[in-house]
C-alpha cells in the first residue's frame, strides 16, 4: 500500500493520537525549543505492506522536516514487526473460532525516526536541530484482554535557541491496557 498526502507516520503499535488519555503521551513531547511530535497529519509519502505468509509488517516513509513546511529537509522513518499466534496480520486464514480477535497473539515491532526540525522564529534567528527516535513496542491480546507497550530513546543535536551546541536525550515508557466487557 501507498499513502501520499497528509497522514500520521506508520511507527507504533498505537497511534500516539488516539490514546485513552488527554492528551498524547510518547513520541509527541517537545524538546527544548523543538515543537516537533509526530503529527497526525504529515506531508509525504508512506509504503507499507505485509509478508511472511502475513506475520511480517513493514513501513518506510519520507516526509516533510524543518516544521512540516514544504522545504529541502526530509524526515525518515521505518517500522518492522512480527506477529506469533492470532490471526494473520492480513486476516487471511487458520481463524477457526467464530470471534477470531478473541485471539491469543503478540506482536513485537521496532522503529525509527530521523528527522530536521527549524528551531526559533524566523524573523529573528533560527537554527536546525538534527533528531532521532528509536523504538520498540509489544501487542500482547490474550482473548478479551489487550496490553500494549512502547519504548523510545530520543536524541537532538541542537534543540535550544539559548544553548546551541548542547544535545538533549528523553526516554519514553507507555502502557496501555484494554480489556473487552461485553
Amino acid at each position: 500500500n501507498v499513502r501520499l498526502g497528509r497522514f500520521e507516520p506508520t511507527l507504533a503499535a498505537v497511534t500516539a493520537h488516539r490514546t485513552l488519555g488527554l492528551t498524547p503521551w510518547f513520541l509527541v513531547a517537545p524538546v527544548g525549543d523543538n515543537g516537533f511530535s509526530i503529527d497526525p497529519a504529515q506531508l509525504g509519502v508512506e509504503g507499507k505492506g505485509i509478508f511472511g505468509k502475513g506475520r511480517i509488517e513493514y513501513a518506510l516513509g519520507l516526509v516533510e522536516g524543518a516544521g512540516n513546511e514544504i522545504n529541502t529537509a526530509k524526515d525518515v522513518y521505518g517500522r518492522i514487526s512480527a506477529k506469533f499466534g492470532g490471526m494473520r496480520l492480513d486476516g487471511v486464514g487458520g481463524a477457526t473460532d467464530p470471534q477470531p480477535w478473541r485471539e491469543v497473539s503478540v506482536q513485537v515491532g521496532a522503529f525509527s525516526y530521523y528527522g530536521q526540525a527549524l528551531v526559533g522564529d524566523r524573523a529573528i534567528a533560527t537554527q536546525t536541530d538534527e533528531f532521532f527516535i528509536v523504538g520498540g513496542d509489544v501487542n500482547l491480546t490474550w482473548r478479551d484482554l489487550n496490553l500494549v507497550g512502547v519504548f523510545t530513546y530520543g536524541n537532538n543535536k541542537r534543540p535550544s535557541l539559548m544553548n546551541p551546541n548542547d544535545s538533549l536525550s528523553n526516554w519514553n515508557l507507555y502502557v496501555q491496557a484494554h480489556y473487552v466487557l461485553y
